[in-house]
């Protein structure tokens, strides 16, 4: 780092959120309702886990850790978050801030890998029914668990490490090369739109892939191109060329494009979810239901 550069910390963060809305109360009231709820239940789900033994088993490790994972997310969010607007506590210090920001995108990390094992899991429950047992074990499970703590917290400490050399109160100003990221973030977004482009023409003209299943894998490699599209190149032209102005209903349009896009992508996943649910569980009437489907 530059050695005539100085790094400004803020001591604080006062965080408005949504003030000034009428009956804004009632939403932290449903919000903490859904809070305990949402305990209550996974700890019902961890306790069924724990004290059955016929649920012993690789795949409800995975599970158990999803649901631990999401209680101690919700417990690293919400009582925050009712505490802060609730009770009008909204000053939080530089430190607090890092920790919590830490401990959510820890857990939210978590909560990307354990759907990856859960689906690692099924994956070679189809493809190796034989030999299921022999490959995911146990102590392979809690291995792959383990790693991914370990993935978690080591790729958070790094963020947070480059984030506590950055200067709050000046944005992205002064930091040094900080080209070279938006140069990085413009070559991931023409690699990324460039493999969905292939990966759509391929479904396109392959006949072999006109099916439900790639139906949805086209959908979801658009879905990708369009959202990092509504994106991507915003972010560039604000920062790198400086045009950091923008009206109230270009702002709603983004954000609009944005948050559809993301919804989208969830409700892909869910559909293609369903398409392996039924794979699973129907496999000899898997090709009526697709070819059902296909009319």
């Amino acid at each position: 780092m530059d050695s005539n550069m100085t790094i400004v910390s803020p001591a604080y963060f006062i965080i408005m959120g949504l003030s000034g809305i009428p009956h804004v109360n009632y939403y932290y009231l449903f919000l903490l309702v859904l809070y305990i709820m949402s305990v209550v239940e996974n700890g019902i789900v961890m306790a069924l886990i724990c004290f059955d033994q016929s649920l012993k088993t690789p795949k409800y490790i995975a599970v158990f850790n999803l649901v631990f994972v999401d209680v101690v997310g919700s417990s690293a969010l919400v009582p925050k978050v009712i505490d802060t607007f609730w009770f009008d506590h909204k000053y939080i210090s530089y430190s607090n801030c890092l920790t919590y920001s830490f401990f959510y995108y820890v857990l939210l990390t978590m909560q990307s890998l354990n759907l990856a094992l859960l689906s690692f899991d099924r994956l070679i429950a189809i493809t190796f029914p034989l030999r299921y047992q022999i490959i995911v074990s146990l102590k392979t499970m809690f291995s792959l668990v383990a790693a991914c703590w370990i993935i978690s917290i080591f790729d958070m400490l790094v963020a947070v490490g480059f984030l506590i050399r950055l200067s709050f109160c000046r944005g992205f100003l002064g930091t040094p090369h900080i080209n070279y990221y938006y140069f990085f973030l413009l070559v991931l977004y023409i690699m990324s739109v460039v493999e969905n482009g292939v990966v759509m023409a391929l479904i396109c003209l392959d006949q072999s892939l006109k099916t439900p299943k790639y139906i949805a894998v086209f959908n979801l490699a658009f879905v990708d191109v369009v959202g990092s599209s509504a994106l991507v190149p915003k972010v560039i032209d604000t920062f790198w060329f400086d045009h950091k102005y923008i009206s109230y209903s270009n702002c709603l349009t983004y954000e609009f494009f944005n948050f559809l896009t993301l919804t989208m992508q969830s409700l892909n996943l869910v559909v293609l979810s369903f398409d392996r649910l039924v794979a699973i569980t129907f496999p000899l009437r898997y090709q009526i239901i697709q070819s059902y489907l296909q009319r």
